[in-house]
């Protein structure tokens, strides 16, 4: 309420810079009141991310076992591979670990960010309820 006696004015929240709600980028306090929350919206959002969650989880574990299996059928089919050497190493070996580690780890990096969008658009559906 203002000295005046007048409406009173809107509230404010106060933040510091170093803290969670102050470094989102909307400006907005991410925090769900769990009072103007039923129990019921709240688990239903809950058991969609999960649901999102898992048929992400599925989807990239079958892309990630397409390729690993796809690399150890040409080791296999191709047997020049094994025989062909490059700086004292098998072309096999260099398959393996220039082709396959750099690869699992874009696949890593790309599974996170889905998740991370996934874990955003929970957060948005909680805070409109």
């Amino acid at each position: 309420m203002t000295d005046e006696g007048g409406p009173p004015l809107p509230r404010v929240t106060v933040t510091h810079p170093m803290t969670k709600s102050a470094s989102n980028p909307r400006g907005q306090v991410s925090n769900v009141d769990a009072r103007t929350q039923t129990p019921s919206q709240a688990s239903l959002a809950y058991l969609t991310i999960l649901r999102a969650q898992f048929r992400l989880s599925i989807r990239w574990f079958c892309i990630l076992a397409v390729f690993l299996v796809g690399i150890a059928l040409l080791l296999l089919s191709v047997e020049s591979l094994g025989t062909i050497a490059f700086v004292g190493i098998p072309l096999a070996w260099w398959m393996l670990g220039a082709l396959c580690f750099p690869v699992l780890g874009l696949f890593a990096l790309r599974y996170v960010r889905k998740v991370e969008r996934l874990e955003r658009r929970y957060l948005s559906l909680t805070e409109r309820s």
